[in-house]
């Protein structure tokens, strides 16, 4: 079946005793220990990737994302871990870029999963974040985190540094999430924008931030911004870094 929105509706002969709706969706199944980089980029366009409730997937280096995918796990409890891994040489310091060849049609979505910022998933030696964009001008329509954990950051879950490198994203999202221990190696937000780094509508909706070093959403003057929604979230522990 296509990925969609079904209605499933319980029938006796031509009665309609029962309706419910089911998502059905899934185009790549990666098993506990997969290679995910490899896997995302194997990928179409608007495809799904499912990871194994429970499991763990390494990168070893930073992934750019160049078209439009989902990452998620069925259930929403005993979540699949995302961490990036030690390297010997040219270590990584974040886990994905966003590539200059997508477009503000495009998307980027997570749900049901778990991101740490610890080094091989453990608990010592934290890196800069989740998405750190540097030296790349890119456009992208939606980043979205839906029911996931956000963790363990020594930056940021989003950075865009800009500068002379125009980085905009239209729509940040995040959805049912948990996000803590925050900028405790900087001062950074959980969302950072330098001048150039633009999050045009940022969207924080039934989450929970708490025990973070800085601010919540951090600009520089250059930087763009239309709105800033919360709705049903609690905060803790922020700024603590008086």
């Amino acid at each position: 079946l296509p990925n969609a929105l079904y209605t499933v509706k319980l029938m006796y002969n031509t009665a309609i005793r029962g309706t419910t709706k089911v998502l059905i969706e899934g185009d790549v199944l990666l098993p506990a220990g997969g290679d995910l980089k490899a896997t995302i980029k194997g990928m179409s366009a608007g495809q799904v990737l499912i990871l194994e409730n429970g499991a763990t997937y390494g990168l070893a280096y930073a992934d750019t994302i160049t078209k439009s995918i989902k990452i998620r796990a069925i259930n929403t409890a005993n979540q699949p871990v995302i961490y990036l891994a030690t390297a010997a040489t040219n270590q990584s310091n974040h886990m994905f870029d966003i590539g200059a060849s997508m477009t503000s049609s495009d998307s980027l979505v997570f749900e049901n999963v778990t991101l740490t910022g610890y080094y091989d998933n453990g608990t010592t030696t934290r890196h800069r974040g989740f998405i750190d964009e540097e030296a790349t001008a890119f456009e992208i329509g939606t980043i979205k985190f839906k029911n996931c954990v956000l963790r363990n950051s020594g930056r940021s879950a989003i950075r865009l540094r800009g500068g002379s490198y125009i980085q905009i994203i239209h729509n940040v999202i995040f959805d049912g999430c948990v996000m803590y221990d925050y900028a405790f190696d900087s001062h950074y937000g959980v969302l950072n924008g330098g001048a150039g780094g633009n999050f045009y509508n940022i969207t924080f909706k039934n989450s929970t931030v708490y025990n973070i070093r800085g601010g919540i959403i951090n600009y520089t003057a250059g930087a763009g911004c239309t709105s800033v929604l919360v709705d049903n979230c609690t905060f803790n522990q922020t700024m603590m870094d008086a």
